[in-house]
């Protein structure tokens, strides 16, 4: 336990220097069911250093075992505030760390395009927004284009974020919003960023299981 809290601590210092010239991600998540195989690992790459960080939930504390959430957090911003990259992927990337409550707190939901099923489409809600990520037809994500948002269409009632009344379709309010009634933006780092996290993943759904991999770099 004590050498994990060396290494995440350690790890939550580099990103925090905004040092790294690439972040590498490998993303595993049952979206159907609770799976100790859950997991993210996260690989920055600086100049002169590499740090790798396999991460899942600990049930015991209810956190990421190795702090993801912050890490990732710390990633999405550069030391002057801009963002990086996409509010929706380090969102995204918080699932497998986090209780498999989640998934049904936040709506999440992969689809499959009738006619070409290595298109994904991914929707979920977090603290107030909703996100939708498209990949191409040969299930690729581009930081740059893929990525979409809805701000403020969701509020907090009993500690849970539900749909707004405007926004609602005529089910229960923890229900996905009526997508007719919401207007998305682009999603993605801001243009003034020194060194934004651009690139391509890869996004893959078989039976349940959703993964991402791939490099972003700076």
């Amino acid at each position: 336990m004590k050498k994990a809290l060396i290494a995440a601590a350690s790890f939550a210092m580099l990103a925090s220097k905004a040092a790294a010239d690439s972040l590498k991600i490998d993303f595993r998540m049952n979206i159907r069911n609770r799976d100790e195989r859950n997991s993210l690992t996260l690989t920055i790459e600086g100049a002169s250093s590499e740090t790798k960080t396999r991460d899942g939930f600990d049930a015991a504390t209810g956190a990421s075992m190795k702090r993801s959430t912050k890490t990732t957090r710390t990633l999405l911003f550069d030391q002057q505030k801009r963002q990086t990259m996409p509010k929706g992927l380090r969102a995204l990337l918080l699932f497998p760390v986090s209780d498999f409550s989640l998934v049904g707190k936040d709506s999440l939901r992969v689809e499959h395009d009738a006619e070409n099923p290595r298109k994904i489409t991914v929707t979920f809600n977090h603290r107030g927004n909703f996100y939708r990520i498209e990949s191409d037809g040969k299930g690729r994500l581009d930081t740059e284009s893929s990525f979409s948002i809805a701000e403020g269409i969701m509020e907090q009632k009993d500690g849970v974020f539900v749909t707004k009344e405007e926004f609602r379709t005529e089910q229960p309010e923890s229900a996905a919003p009526d997508m007719d009634k919401i207007e998305f933006t682009a999603d993605k780092r801001s243009e003034s960023a020194e060194k934004p996290y651009t690139g391509k993943l890869r996004i893959k759904e078989k039976d349940g299981i959703l993964t991402i991999s791939g490099k972003l770099g700076q």
